[in-house]
């Protein structure tokens, strides 16, 4: 089969995002299962890298509403080459917009954002990207119920047109080799990997840092943006600076440094369509503390892989962390729990296989639309 996958960013970049990552992965999989891929893709020239997998077609980022037709134009006249276009994101709206009119092949978007509802003249261009472009595609992909219950919901969309399929982690070392780390020679070490930021709970988490650290030692990282005056004041004001490390993003690859030397992994995200970071903490044997909403109690099993604690709970998520860090036998057990877990729920080749199944029914799809 012949795909075009569409998106807008790559993981090896500074800031890599979650989409960037499914779509690599995805990619590299489809490629091994003996199917012809072609990645068109937004990178700047310092980013931009030969992929040994795929034909690689790069487009400048940037033009804000104007960025997805320039996308469209770049492959266009070549669109007749392809069997299925997978877009990943409101940058696939114009390759939608042309499958729906017959002048494209089946499109699939996979949505990797919450949508949120928006009164209407408020609304960004970019979110109108993100809005149309779902509704314009054959069919959607996303990672959970949950994400499938807010497009359905938010989008107007019929939820036999969604499909959910998981993301997958790299499998990583057994968790039976790496339980040297939690040996309690040191403070745990708390890790936290998301854009700073009301949505991914910046505020909460230091909230929950500054009252866990009144009752143990650690050493919370917090990887993302570098932060503002606000959470600085915050840290500052809470006496925790010398408990808190934020740390600047870095590129895919260099993201196991980090996961291999933490014990523990804390997401204080108010909304996940999935949790990537949280899955991959898994597949690293970390047991996660995080809020028991949105999409994360569909990645982790409270009790089990970590402890789920009630949205907006600070004081919850303080007691969890004082719990993970005083008992090293829990930390332990909760560790292998989430590496099995990740290692059966979430698999980059059955999220490529299941990507193929859906576009075998589009295919057939238009094939009989046709007839």
């Amino acid at each position: 089969m012949r795909i075009l996958c569409v998106g807008k960013g790559v993981p090896w970049q500074a800031r890599p995002g979650g989409e960037f990552v499914f779509a690599y992965e995805l990619n590299r999989h489809l490629a091994e299962l003996g199917h012809e891929i072609t990645w068109l893709a937004a990178a700047s020239p310092e980013d931009r890298r030969d992929v040994d997998f795929c034909e690689t077609i790069w487009v400048t980022p940037g033009g804000n509403k104007w960025f997805p037709i320039r996308l469209y134009q770049r492959v266009r006249k070549r669109l007749g080459q392809f069997d299925i276009v997978h877009t990943h994101g409101g940058e696939g709206f114009y390759f939608a917009r042309a499958a729906r009119r017959g002048k494209a092949p089946p499109t699939l978007r996979t949505q990797h954002f919450n949508p949120r509802p928006r009164p209407w003249l408020r609304e960004s261009v970019w979110r109108k990207y993100e809005r149309h472009g779902a509704r314009y595609a054959d069919a959607v992909c996303v990672p959970s119920e949950y994400a499938r219950e807010q497009t359905a919901t938010v989008y107007g969309i019929p939820p036999d047109r969604i499909h959910i399929v998981k993301p997958g982690v790299r499998q990583m070392p057994h968790a039976d080799a790496m339980r040297q780390k939690h040996s309690g020679k040191r403070s745990p070490v708390l890790l936290s990997i998301g854009n700073l930021g009301r949505g991914k709970g910046t505020d909460l988490l230091i909230e929950a840092a500054a009252i866990a650290g009144k009752s143990c030692e650690f050493k919370l990282r917090i990887m993302g943006d570098m932060p503002t005056d606000e959470y600085k004041r915050q840290v500052g004001e809470a006496g925790i600076a010398h408990l808190v490390e934020f740390v600047r993003p870095v590129p895919y690859d260099d993201l196991p440094g980090f996961f291999g030397k933490a014990d523990i992994f804390v997401s204080a995200s108010r909304s996940e369509t999935f949790g990537m970071a949280v899955a991959e903490a898994m597949a690293w044997g970390l047991p996660v503390v995080a809020f028991g909403a949105t999409a994360i109690p569909e990645v982790v099993e409270d009790g089990v892989q970590g402890i789920l604690v009630r949205e907006e709970d600070a004081q919850g998520m303080a007691e969890a962390i004082v719990r993970l860090c005083n008992d090293l036998d829990l930390r332990a057990q909760m560790g292998i729990a989430g590496v099995q877990r990740a290692i059966s729920e979430f698999n980059w080749r059955r999220t490529a296989e299941e990507s193929v199944g859906i576009y075998t029914r589009l295919l057939s799809s238009r094939q009989v639309s046709s007839d």
